[in-house]
Formats: structure tokens, sequence, C-alpha cells
């Protein structure tokens, strides 16, 4: 099938930076972008005025502009408005949820771009489905207990929820229950499960943990130190801190850390300094470079907690807190060692609360993937992840490598595009591709922090929860629009960067 070739993309996105007039004359350069199965996932140019009294009614009207494109026949009816955001560049990005017999459709969400009134684009996979049903033949007590059976809770608990959901398989919604299962313990799990309403088999379960001499900031309360870090505006504006807390090698309760003297030199205290010193660090980063106060933008605390359970080799954000392993035989060093590593996992943090990615298939490869680019561009010393964690002399030397993302057993184009059932559809598999094609655009601008740049607006502002592959190589190149112009060499680059990984 034909798809428009993507620099036509950077000549519509001029229309993003003039003035409403010069936009309202542009009509003409209205694009539309369709992934490989054909669905559409970007439209650029001038669409229309907003009309309405209230965000959201400006909102849901807009929706009328391209309902035709879109194909779908009630904006009123089939759209929820969730929030909006005024970015730094004057442009209103409004998120809006697809629902369909008033219950949402997992993961479909639509991004409405507006500028001086106009509606100059559309981001987002929000074409009609057709529902297998709108009434469950299965209770919501049934579906907790097919879900945590499916999972294995190995704490099972009548304190969880089940909401109606429609889980879209190609054209059809199948009604669903949207069960969430959370525990921490040897192989702790944080899983998303979608249970058919109709018969109770499992349609779809995501585990969303992911698998892979210094001074700090603390305070002092009745003579005692605590890791608690009260140095950063957060503090200041909301009262929230940068806080670390141990395990104690356990996985289930959380112990304060303490010292005397504020020296924090002894070995059994190394693991939490540092995960309390590069939460800091990433703290500052994200809102030096990014304007960004905290994982979430909202200031709120940022805890960590360390010496997670017995030889267990893996960090990760568990929705609340980012916790680290010791590490174990293959990887001999506590995970909060490495820099890279904690600014990847407070980067799921910040996904978790912009695109939201679901974390499968081409969407999860994504969240790790700009998990990986800006924890890159935070740490902004090499190309490697995790190089920190293997000892000088080691067999193996990192984790994974943004520059030559084959040499760890990850793709890095997508003539080599991976589908397997595992590792949630290849989440950490094919994130080589996205990978390498921010290697690529970094390397050729010759600037990692004007690439992160990039990536970071992209995350913020463009990219939906079902994006794929497709879909954030159109937003990566509206976010470079806007940072530095539609026909700039930059943006040129970007182009480059990711036709030289087959993402067209």
């Amino acid at each position: 099938m034909k798809r428009f070739r993507w620099t036509t993309l950077l000549l519509s996105m001029s229309l993003l930076l003039p003035s409403a007039p010069e936009i309202a004359q542009a009509d003409a350069n209205l694009h539309i972008y369709r992934n490989e199965s054909g669905q559409i996932h970007t439209i650029t140019g001038y669409l229309g005025r907003f009309q309405g009294d209230s965000e959201s009614a400006r909102a849901l009207h807009a929706l009328q502009l391209v309902q035709d494109t879109y194909r779908f026949t009630d904006p009123n009816r089939q759209f929820s408005y969730e929030n909006s955001h005024l970015d730094e560049y004057g442009l209103r990005h409004q998120r809006l949820h697809q629902r369909l017999n008033n219950i949402p459709i997992f993961g479909r969400d639509v991004l409405l771009h507006e500028m001086d009134d106009a509606l100059v684009g559309v981001s987002g996979f929000c074409e009609p489905l057709t529902p297998n049903s709108d009434m469950p033949t299965v209770k919501a007590e049934e579906a907790i207990d097919a879900a945590q059976e499916a999972v294995q809770n190995p704490t099972p608990s009548e304190d969880l929820s089940a909401d109606l959901v429609y889980y879209p398989t190609g054209d059809q919604a199948n009604l669903a229950y949207l069960v969430r299962v959370n525990w921490l313990g040897d192989e702790p799990g944080r899983w998303t499960v979608l249970v058919d309403a109709l018969d109770g088999s499992i349609l779809a379960k995501i585990n969303n943990i992911e698998t892979s001499d210094k001074s700090v900031q603390t305070t002092m309360r009745s003579g005692i130190y605590y890791l608690i870090d009260e140095s950063r505006p957060m503090f200041e504006q909301f009262g929230s801190s940068i806080r670390t807390y141990t395990f104690q090698i356990g996985t289930q309760s959380q112990a304060q850390l303490t010292d005397l003297d504020n020296i924090w030199d002894s070995p059994e205290q190394s693991a939490a300094v540092d995960a309390h010193l590069h939460a800091g660090r990433i703290y500052d980063y994200y809102l030096q470079h990014f304007k960004r106060n905290s994982f979430d933008g909202l200031g709120s605390p940022m805890r960590s907690a360390v010496q997670f359970g017995h030889n267990y080799a893996n960090a990760f954000w568990d929705g609340a807190q980012v916790i680290y392993g010791d590490g174990d035989d293959q990887i001999p060093t506590p995970l909060s060692a490495a820099l890279d590593i904690c600014a990847h996992e407070w980067t799921h943090a910040v996904i978790d609360t912009s695109a939201g990615l679901l974390y499968t298939g081409q969407s999860g490869a994504l969240a790790e993937s700009f998990a990986d680019a800006l924890a890159s561009v935070i740490e902004g010393r090499d190309w490697t992840l995790g190089e920190d964690l293997f000892p000088v002399g080691s067999k193996q030397t990192a984790l994974r490598s943004l520059a030559e993302p084959a040499a760890y057993g990850q793709p890095e184009h997508m003539r080599d595009y991976r589908t397997v059932e595992e590792d949630n559809g290849g989440v950490h598999l094919n994130a080589g591709i996205p990978n390498r094609a921010f290697y690529n655009f970094a390397t050729r601008i010759h600037s990692r922090e004007q690439a992160g740049q990039v990536w970071y607006l992209a995350l913020r502002d463009y990219l939906t929860p079902d994006a794929d592959f497709s879909a954030a190589r159109a937003a990566t190149e509206q976010a470079c629009a806007v940072l530095y112009g539609p026909n700039s060499q930059i943006a040129h680059d970007l182009a480059t960067a990711w036709l030289s990984v087959g993402v067209e």
C-alpha cells in the first residue's frame, strides 16, 4: 500500500510555527501518516479552528474536524476529555481517551495539537472498532480470581478491582475486565491483566516490571542523619524530598538508613548512597534541561529502595518507587551503582506519567528505548548501559549498547525485527532498533543533548500509549520541527536516522 514519504512531514510541520492567519491558508499542506498496517497515527496541517466555552468542549469540537478521516461518528460519545498542557513553545496539547458504549478502550488516547486556536495536528490511533458485546457475563470477582491465577500471585488479595474496558484486537473491541496485580517477593510482579468479560479467558497479561567517595544531601533529626534530601526545589514548592530506604536483603519491609557522623562510608551503606546520589542528579537534570520538576512534573517525592531480595540482579520502577537489587554472580555489583541504570528506571517513571506507553510489543520496546536513550543523555559519557556494574576484566562489559545493539543480541534494523511471545512481545529485544536510530541521530548532529531534547519533547507531547515505531518517528519529527525548524539540517538528519534503521 502506498504511504506518504516522511519528508512531507517536515514540510507540514512548518504549520506549527507561523501565526494563525498564515496557518489558515495552509490547508493544502494537510498530510496523513499511516503505519505498515495502514492505520492512521498522525495528521499534520491546518485542520480548522477550535470552538467552545471550556477545554473539554473545545477538544470535542475539534475532533469533529477529523471524524471523517478517522471514520468515527460521534466524538461527544466516543471520547472523554482527559487533560491539556500548554508547552513552552506556544502549543497546547489536549489528551482525550477513546470510548465505546461509554466504556474506555484500553490504551487508546488521541492528542490534539493547537496553536492560536487552530488545530494543527493529531496524534494517535483512534479508528473505529466493532464491539463484541456491551454486557459482561463474567462477574468482576471471577475476573479477579482468574487474573491472580494467570500470573500466579503468591499473595492473593481480595482488595483488587476489576474495571470494564474494551481490549482492541485488529478492528474488533473485546469486552474485558482490567485487573492490576502487584506484589513484592523473590520474583516481584506488577501485572496488567485483561480478562475476557464473556468467558473468563485471559486476553493479555503484561508484567510492567522491567528486567535489568561522594557527597550526598541528608537530613539530621534528633542527632541522627537520614538519607533524606530536602535541598531541591521540590521541597520548597511542594514539601517533597528524595528519600532512600533499604529492604535489608528482604522483599517485604523497608527500613530507613541512618548514620551518626554523616560520613556514610560503611560498605553496607554504599548501595543506598549511590541510589540517593544518583536520584538527586537525575532530578537536577530533568529540572535544568527539561524543566520537569520530579518524575511527574508535579514535584512528587522520589523514593528509592536498595538491597532488594537475595542475589537479585535487577532494578525496576514499581509505580511508586525505584527498587534495586544487589546483583548476582553474573552482575556482581548493586544495580544502584550505575548512574545510567538509575536514570533508566526513573525515566520509566517519567514515561508512566507522560505518554504512558503500554509495556508490550512495539510500544513496550519504545518504553525501553526512550528510557535507554534519555539515560545515556543524563549520564553523557558513553553509548553503553550498565558498564559500571562489571569489574575490569569481566567477560561481559555492559548490558546493552545504543551504538551496537547487535553486539548484545538486539536487532538494529526493521528487517531483523523479531516477533516473539516472551518478554512482553520482545520489548527488550526490539528496543535495539529505536536505540540505534537515537544513536544515529545524536552522532549525525554531534549533540547527545540536542537529541535528548527532541526525544523528551516527543515523549511528553506527541506519543500515545499504543504508539508503534512509525508513530514514534512522527512524534520525534514533530518535536524536532518545533525545536529546530522543519527544514533544518537537524530535521533532515533525524529523518535519515530513522530511515537508516528501516522505520519509514
